[in-house]
């Protein structure tokens, strides 16, 4: 699952569906697969290239993914924000599947869900 995660310097007004049709396209994924997060952050530190946003990456390691098709991706990404006004810096780590672990939150309450192994009751 590329998890894409957008920090940018102040509230900004990307329009968040095209984007994100944009950045499946570029990853090759189905829409449910690739989360996109804009995060907000309440100070930068300096740097040297004056960025509007750093753009960090995350994905699953795969074959076809190689070292050319990542840097195109990255490539796609940066320009894909620049159409936007932004100058982005973007990073991609790609992980090993072996080591990925998720949970999901469920609406049941954690008693109700074990009640069986549960010594107290609430």
């Amino acid at each position: 699952m590329p998890l894409i995660k957008i920090f940018t310097k102040s509230a900004t007004n990307l329009p968040l569906s095209e984007i994100h049709a944009e950045l499946i396209k570029i990853w090759n994924v189905p829409a449910d697969v690739l989360k996109l997060l804009v995060v907000p952050v309440l100070d930068w530190a300096p740097d040297a290239k004056n960025e509007t946003m750093y753009v960090d990456i995350r994905a699953k390691q795969k074959p076809e993914r190689t070292d050319e098709y990542v840097k195109n991706a990255m490539h796609m990404v940066t320009i894909l924000l620049e159409k936007h006004g932004h100058r982005p810096t973007v990073r991609v780590e790609l992980y090993d599947q072996n080591l990925q672990h998720l949970t999901r939150t469920s609406l049941t309450p954690w008693w109700q869900m074990h009640e069986d192994s549960c010594k107290y009751r609430c």
